[in-house]
């Protein structure tokens, strides 16, 4: 009896035990199943977020992909352009090429030309030379009378020359009004023109320095009216007509300003525009020399309008002194002392 009560409790303690070994099993394989559990979403996470990755990288890929895509086609388009540029340079090439071949042959027949022009210009100039040696030989049949169609008596003579002189006059009261004279800043041949009529030049009053501006502007007009002043010209025939009357000129030689006067007026038909040139910058030398013989002693500015003014004054003296040249008049013209009513000394012209 005890036996089988002890045998029915160790078969409740065996039931127990392995009721306890089963529990703890099963909680065993419950923490193993959580753990198994916890890292299979680890790695869900985990592949989750590669996936994620992967995804990305790829729609960056796809977009690079697209990029590459769109610089090949503008790669592609620019090769063609860069063709199409080089054919069209091919086509200019060629055009030029012809055009070169163009200008040869026309630089040819350029050449032809040129030298058919030369020719022709060497027989010009040889037609020339016998013209202008026809012109020396014929140099001492020119008359010496020729005369210029206004002839002027004394009286419009003398009234020519007042108009001149008070032409210059007026200038240089226009001009040197008030201006402090200096004598000793006058050049040396000035001085020795004046000298003779003005001992004492830095003693005379104000209103006579004007005379002696006047004087010297007239003397200066006058040492251009030389027969060695006779005007110059770029034409090469009337230049070498001009030289030819320099180097054979002699003071007061009646034949050489007879040929001279007729020889211009033999040119002056055809070569009117070069002798009025020339005749033009006779007048601006005029200008010039009389503005370097007072600048120094009267340091003022000329006004353009008054240089004008004198200009004219000079070549109507110019004029006159030709037209009198041609007529073969005898004249002087100069400038001596005289007293005023007033008592003032002043220069008056002469003649």
């Amino acid at each position: 009896m005890h036996r089988r009560k002890w045998l029915r409790s160790l078969d409740n303690t065996a039931d127990g035990l392995r009721a306890t070994e089963a529990e703890e099993h099963t909680n065993q394989l419950r923490r193993e199943l959580d753990i198994l559990q916890n890292s299979t979403n680890n790695k869900i996470k985990s592949l989750s977020g590669d996936l994620n990755k992967a995804r990305d990288s790829a729609a960056t890929h796809a977009e690079r992909e697209r990029e590459l895509h769109s610089d090949i086609e503008a790669l592609v388009k620019q090769t063609e352009d860069l063709k199409n540029a080089f054919l069209d340079l091919q086509d200019d090439d060629q055009d030029l090429r012809k055009d070169l071949e163009n200008g040869n042959q026309t630089l040819k027949t350029a050449q032809a030309e040129t030298h058919q022009l030369k020719k022709a210009l060497q027989n010009e100039r040889q037609e020339n030379e016998s013209l202008r040696e026809q012109v020396a030989s014929f140099r001492t049949q020119i008359s010496a009378t020729s005369h210029m169609d206004n002839q002027l008596s004394d009286d419009a003579i003398r009234t020519k020359f007042d108009q001149i002189f008070y032409g210059i006059q007026h200038f240089a009261v226009k001009t040197f009004k008030g201006i402090k004279f200096e004598y000793d800043y006058l050049p040396d041949d000035v001085k020795s023109a004046v000298l003779p009529f003005i001992p004492n030049p830095q003693s005379l009053p104000k209103p006579f320095w004007i005379s002696i501006a006047t004087s010297i502007i007239t003397q200066v007009m006058l040492q251009w009216f030389g027969d060695s002043h006779f005007g110059r010209s770029s034409d090469p025939r009337l230049e070498a007509a001009t030289h030819l009357a320099l180097e054979a000129f002699v003071p007061n030689a009646p034949e050489t300003k007879k040929w001279l006067v007729a020889t211009r007026k033999l040119f002056a038909a055809d070569e009117s525009e070069m002798l009025q040139q020339a005749d033009q910058q006779l007048v601006r030398c005029m200008v010039d020399h009389a503005h370097h013989a007072l600048r120094g002693a009267m340091n003022v500015q000329w006004r353009p309008d008054s240089e004008a003014q004198l200009a004219k004054v000079f070549a109507a003296a110019q004029e006159l002194h030709r037209l009198l040249t041609a007529q073969q008049a005898v004249y002087w013209m100069g400038m001596r002392p005289a007293m005023l009513q007033t008592g003032a000394e002043t220069f008056q012209p002469s003649w």
